[in-house]
């Protein structure tokens, strides 16, 4: 269990690819893909509602910056992350993962919260 975990922190933190972390630890590149999948869906779970707080609508209306006063109705700004990943062999997947950004094939990664409005 530690060394999946190590293969995680690996992916996430330096977005080491699969190749390499299969390399590194000795082990097929879909079984990384695998411990990858289960522990990314486990943390999911056991942090759910822990690492993002939302603010109430009276916090968020005294606490949102200027820039997006002119938006009332925001209650949420979503950020995405970029994990490189191997170029696909498929060119419509190569062109759906390509990162102008980072010049690179990339996965991309989007909270997304249903939030009541109220």
């Amino acid at each position: 269990m530690k060394e999946e975990f190590l293969i995680v922190l690996c992916r996430l933190r330096l977005g080491v690819l699969n190749k390499h972390l299969s390399d590194m630890f000795g082990v097929s590149e879909p079984a990384i893909s695998k411990i990858v999948i289960t522990w990314v869906c486990m943390l999911d779970k056991v942090f759910e509602n822990t690492l993002v707080r939302w603010l109430s609508k009276e916090e968020l209306a005294r606490k949102v910056p200027g820039c997006f006063k002119k938006y009332p109705q925001t209650r949420v700004i979503i950020d995405a992350t970029e994990l490189f990943i191997e170029k696909p062999t498929s060119p419509s997947a190569q062109k759906a993962t390509w990162s102008e950004y980072k010049h690179h094939n990339t996965l991309k990664l989007k909270i997304k919260r249903d939030l009541p409005v109220s």
